[in-house]
């Protein structure tokens, strides 16, 4: 007998699973697909929904989710859920001394690296317009050789004219002698 219940109790779900499964197949019915919001959901104080506050409000009014808040809170430190054992005030001091450091010493720090890096990027920017600097002017220098050269060329041409105008002039002599 035990056996038969615990038969009919496995083949049930299987076959309601295979029912559900062919009727959501078969079915004609479109699910409204959710739309991803652009910007995410309003906050307060960093990191509670907005709807939260909304929800309360209906119910305790303004003060009632920071009252429900420190309520919480406080239920949870007196049944001591939440334990507070000696290093939670160390780091409660610790966290309220890097709060205090960073609105008193963190404009004067910022103030202070912003003048490094600009320091250092006024560094590299120079270096790297004197490279070009100094690029530009090889640039300049190696077109200077160029014109240079072609006047090389040019002067060579020149005498290569001459020479082969004083040799033309030379070879009617030559034959004027051989000939008388």
């Amino acid at each position: 007998m035990l056996s038969r219940t615990a038969l009919l109790s496995v083949q049930r779900p299987l076959g309601v699973l295979a029912m559900r499964s062919a009727s959501a197949a078969g079915s004609g019915d479109q699910v409204a697909r959710r739309e991803r919001p652009e910007h995410p959901g309003k906050v307060r104080l960093g990191f509670i929904p907005e709807e939260w506050f909304q929800f309360f409000y209906n119910k305790t009014g303004v003060t009632g989710p920071y009252t429900f808040g420190v309520g919480l809170l406080t239920y949870l430190c007196s049944k001591e859920i939440y334990v507070m054992e000696h290093e939670y005030y160390s780091g409660l001091s610790l966290a309220i001394m890097a709060i205090v450091a960073v609105k008193k010493l963190g404009p004067t720090v910022a103030a202070w690296t912003d003048k490094e890096i600009d320091r250092i990027e006024n560094e590299w920017k120079s270096g790297r317009e004197e490279e070009l600097q100094n690029l530009a002017d090889a640039i300049e220098a190696e077109k200077k050789e160029q014109w240079r050269a072609e006047g090389a060329l040019l002067l060579m041409d020149a005498k290569k004219r001459k020479h082969s105008i004083t040799i033309g002039s030379c070879i009617p002599r030559t034959r004027y002698e051989c000939l008388h």
